[in-house]
């Protein structure tokens, strides 16, 4: 066999490992959803604590990504992978095998951990194993079509599952997919990390910033509950204002650490590669046009038109398909346009696909509006996600670990961000339908306020991407010399 047939090989297994992290990670988000009322009546849960299910992951996913892409330069990308993988389906098995409510919330926590550690290291591993350029663009089309997919696959393979073996069996499933992907990993990537003379972890760096993102988590999501005046972690406004006052207190401390100790855990060296931090503005709006799509319309779909979890998650093909269709177009429109007009094009896209739910009723036809709304935003995913991703790492050189937890932290953030905001808008627009009251069910008014929001929300994320870097617009020799020199970095070309 050619050498040059054997790297080709080699790329095409590796691709397909990372893309299975993504694929898993994205669709245990939404698998437990479809299940939780049968987790409330099996094991007892209260509705105030029946949300730990999810939160407690997220909490655990979000708090501690930024951490886990610096230990992955540190110590191995690809160890953190395979150690992710190892809790991921731990957590899975654990939570399969639950008998009581803190068993199953505690298994959610390990395996948000899991997924924790996969998504930062399985992404810096991507850029380390694809340069620059059309190999990468390929490789990050791939990878956002394997996400893609993930997410409206777990509400149709939960529903699946959950009618033909039980709820338990949504969550078993993990374990094998769980042990498939890390053999996948460590059959076919190669290990990358910094030399043992740059391994030094920032510990109090470490543990402020983990814990003020994970409060500030926590304070995004009893956001939603405390505008309705429904019950929060606190019983009231508490339940917001205090984890925000800590999360804020300690995100403080973190930026003081930072800004004092020789060995951060957030590299300023990173914060001024030029275009890093515009790319995580941009990259705030990518998580909004399918979260939208997975939040709201589910709740339209099953609470309005009466459709089963299954039912829902057949609708969600028209959501998935165009994702795959359009993830290698996304690739070659990044040739044609230029990063900034791409990553525009697919917010405006995925906007386009918001408002056409500003149009729907009780009785809209599914193929007239829906499904139309689905496949718009569904294909302007990738063509957002692409050039965004590459912005975000690129250039990055050593800190690709820390570069992906950074942007998939933003996401995070941001989705908890979004998801508030709509839900908030949900329920003030189906409380005004009801006279004013609270509103004890979703009405077509809220869904309609919902995508309102979001739409809005994307089309921000538009004018966001305009100001992203250009594509090779310097190199990453040019950055470290005229940092060194004092000097701001020329621009080697410019973007179509």
């Amino acid at each position: 066999m050619q050498p040059e047939t054997t790297a080709r090989s080699a790329g095409v297994a590796a691709l397909v490992a990372l893309a299975v992290t993504d694929f898993l990670v994205m669709l245990d988000g939404l698998l437990v959803t479809v299940i939780l009322p049968d987790i409330q009546r099996e094991l007892g849960f209260s509705q105030a604590d029946l949300g730990w299910v999810v939160t407690g992951y997220v909490l655990v996913f979000a708090g501690c990504m930024l951490l886990a892409g610096r230990i992955a330069d540190l110590y191995g990308r690809r160890l953190l992978l395979l150690i992710g993988y190892a809790l991921f389906g731990v957590g899975a098995l654990l939570g399969g095998l639950a008998d009581s409510a803190w068993m199953l919330i505690a298994s959610r926590a390990i395996q948000g951990l899991g997924a924790a550690a996969m998504t930062p290291a399985g992404l810096s591993l991507l850029t380390v194993a694809f340069p620059s350029g059309r190999a990468r663009d390929r490789a990050l089309g791939v990878w956002a079509a394997a996400g893609s997919i993930g997410i409206p696959s777990g509400a149709l393979l939960g529903g699946l599952v959950a009618g033909a073996w039980g709820w338990r069996w949504v969550i078993l499933i993990n374990v094998p997919a769980a042990v498939i992907g890390g053999l996948l990993a460590l059959r076919s990537l190669e290990e990358s990390k910094l030399p043992r003379a740059q391994r030094h972890l920032d510990l109090p760096g470490a543990a402020t910033v983990t814990g003020g993102l994970a409060a500030l988590i926590l304070a995004l999501t009893q956001l939603e509950p405390m505008l309705r005046g429904a019950p929060t972690i606190l019983g009231g406004a508490a339940g917001f204002v205090v984890p925000l006052a800590v999360g804020i207190l300690l995100l403080a401390i973190f930026a003081a650490i930072e800004s004092r100790t020789a060995h951060p855990l957030v590299s300023l060296r990173l914060l001024r590669v030029p275009g890093i931090v515009r790319a995580n503005i941009a990259a705030a709006g990518l998580p909004v046009g399918l979260g939208a799509m997975m939040f709201i319309a589910t709740q339209y779909l099953q609470a309005i038109r009466g459709l089963t979890p299954w039912e829902t998650g057949l609708t969600y093909l028209a959501l998935a398909l165009p994702v795959t269709v359009f993830s290698p177009v996304a690739a070659r429109l990044l040739g044609w346009l230029g990063r900034r007009r791409t990553a525009a094009l697919g917010f405006a896209l995925q906007a386009t696909g918001l408002l056409l739910f500003l149009t729907v009723g009780p009785d809209s036809s599914l193929l007239g509006t829906v499904l139309p709304a689905f496949a718009i935003t569904g294909a302007g995913a990738p063509i957002a996600y692409i050039p965004v991703t590459g912005a975000a790492v690129e250039d990055v050189g050593d800190d690709s670990g820390l570069a992906s937890g950074l942007y998939n932290t933003t996401q995070q953030v941001s989705n908890t961000i979004a998801l508030a905001a709509m839900a908030a808008a949900v329920a003030i627009g189906s409380s005004a339908a009801e006279s004013g009251g609270v509103a004890t069910s979703v009405t077509v008014d809220g869904v309609r306020a919902g995508f309102g929001a979001a739409a809005v929300l994307a089309l921000g994320a538009a004018v966001a991407s305009l100001f992203l870097r250009r594509e090779g617009a310097v190199t990453a020799s040019a950055v470290r010399e005229t940092t060194e020199q004092g000097r701001e970095p020329e621009l080697a070309r410019a973007e179509p």
